[in-house]
């Protein structure tokens, strides 16, 4: 090799052998400046300086209840060899702490049995002898090895991971033929420190509804192609982040008449107390209404269609294909959780066909990622009265990605959604049980709680696949919900 060609070799060299020596340097003065962006960040931020806050052992044994455990879950191993796990730390009653572990075994039998006790509990049709030794097999794998070791303690604290995000916990059938909810009540968290969450309580006061939006609106798609009628379609970066093509613009839904009257009931029920709520039916359901009218309120209750599409593989090779000649790179949609679950707002079904093209805040659908957006930093109530609202993409070790994580990360302190698609009469059967007990003082956990042991123990109602769809998640303070 000659002299000259060996040079700029050897500049590389010794451009790496600084760069080298100084990383370390490089490194500690970019941390300095994330330290001092997050201190400004806390300074302007009441959420974020609740985000990052730290925590000690010591302090979450004493938060937690007397007489109680917390059961935090943990999905470990390599792919095809994984196992479930869960730190447990029992409170005795007179405030003594144990720390167990329980080995639950391989997910593939674990998931096998969620799998089948969820298909099981969704067929109306189901045997009910069937479900019973499903349900019973299903409490033998998941929650039997906690119950030996817990003993006569009746309020759990449970963390999932992996799939157990969307078990059904309280329909699970112990062998003396009951249900989880009759002996145990179960305190859904995302994270074990959301027992030391502390959230903000200066709010509006507000109480909103959201009920019955009319899907078929033509009032902003007849906005959209009198301003728009000689203009191009929207860019591809716009048509990316609203999913276009075979995911959210094939959306359509049908009325939701249980809804709109859930609604009024709701509004009904509250103004009892001398409270007016804002009550938002059909037409005036719009997700605009909800993006720029609604500041942090106490309680805000969404009774509509919910959805969760899975990841789009066509979408996303297409989309980007489509980018390579762009200067602008945009996460193909198929990659983002938050942007395939969402809620149904007045107008969807008319507007579906253009998403990308009606302005986002007004185009009917509202994604987990713009409720991101929503200042909900103190709003001690979410009701997502609609399908599906707990589910989204699964995230070992890091819970589920969909629209109750959004809720959470907006600042809600507790979520009440949905693991599957829910009967429409059956949840205003549930919710009228569930808000008359909230006007009465009761605290949303055990509101809920106390109306699914109401609704399962009526004719009508008393199937597992109506009563034990819904859940609630988050820190909860425990309190009165209604003031």
């Amino acid at each position: 090799m000659s002299q000259t060609s060996g040079a700029p070799a050897l500049e590389r060299l010794f451009s790496l052998f600084l760069l080298f020596k100084t990383h370390p340097s490089i490194l500690f003065e970019l941390e300095k400046k994330v330290d001092a962006l997050e201190a400004q960040l806390g300074r302007n931020s009441q959420r974020f300086r609740s985000s990052i806050a730290g925590h000690s052992v010591e302090e979450l044994e004493q938060k937690m209840r007397h007489n109680s455990a917390l059961v935090d879950m943990f999905v470990y191993g390599t792919e095809g060899e994984k196992k479930l796990l869960a730190g447990v730390v029992i409170k005795s009653a007179n405030g003594n702490i144990d720390y167990r572990v329980v080995e639950f075994g391989g997910m593939d039998k674990i998931e096998g049995s969620i799998q089948e006790y969820r298909e099981i509990i969704q067929d109306e049709f189901a045997d009910e002898d069937e479900l019973l030794d499903i349900g019973q097999s299903a409490y033998d794998i998941l929650w039997a090895p906690v119950a030996d070791l817990i003993g006569e303690i009746n309020y759990v604290y449970i963390v999932p991971d992996g799939l157990t995000n969307v078990v059904p916990y309280n329909a699970l059938i112990n062998p003396e033929e009951n249900y989880l909810i009759e002996e145990m009540e179960l305190h859904f968290l995302t994270s074990s420190s959301d027992i030391l969450s502390e959230k903000e309580s200066a709010t509006s006061g507000d109480f909103v509804i959201f009920a019955g939006p009319d899907y078929d609106s033509s009032e902003i798609i007849d906005q959209f192609r009198a301003e728009n009628e000689s203009k191009k379609r929207a860019s591809v970066m716009s048509l990316g982040i609203r999913g276009a093509g075979n995911g959210l613009r094939g959306l359509s839904f049908s009325p939701l008449p249980g809804a709109e009257e859930e609604g009024k009931v709701i509004s009904n029920q509250v103004m009892v107390r001398g409270e007016l709520p804002k009550l938002y039916l059909g037409n005036s359901a719009k997700e605009q209404a909800l993006l720029e009218k609604v500041l942090q309120p106490d309680v805000l209750h969404i009774a509509t269609h919910g959805f969760f599409l899975e990841a789009d593989e066509t979408l996303r090779k297409r989309i980007l294909k489509m980018q390579r000649s762009m200067e602008i790179q945009i996460p193909p949609p198929g990659d983002n959780p938050l942007l395939r679950s969402g809620l149904a707002f007045a107008g969807i079904n008319k507007n579906a066909a253009f998403l990308g093209e009606v302005d986002s805040i007004n185009d009917g659908v509202l994604t987990a990622m713009e409720v991101l957006s929503l200042d909900l930093f103190g709003t001690k109530l979410v009701v997502l009265s609609a399908c599906e609202t707990g589910l989204g993409e699964i995230h070992e070790g890091e819970g589920i990605y969909g629209l109750r994580r959004s809720f959470q990360e907006a600042g809600v302190g507790e979520i009440v959604s949905s693991l599957w698609e829910v009967s429409d009469a059956g949840t205003k059967a549930l919710m009228t049980i569930f808000y008359q007990l909230l006007v009465e003082g009761y605290p949303a956990r055990e509101a809920l709680r106390k109306a699914q042991i109401d609704l399962m123990r009526s004719p009508e109602w008393g199937y597992p696949y109506v009563w034990s769809a819904f859940t609630v998640f988050g820190q909860g303070s425990g309190e009165r919900i209604l003031n």
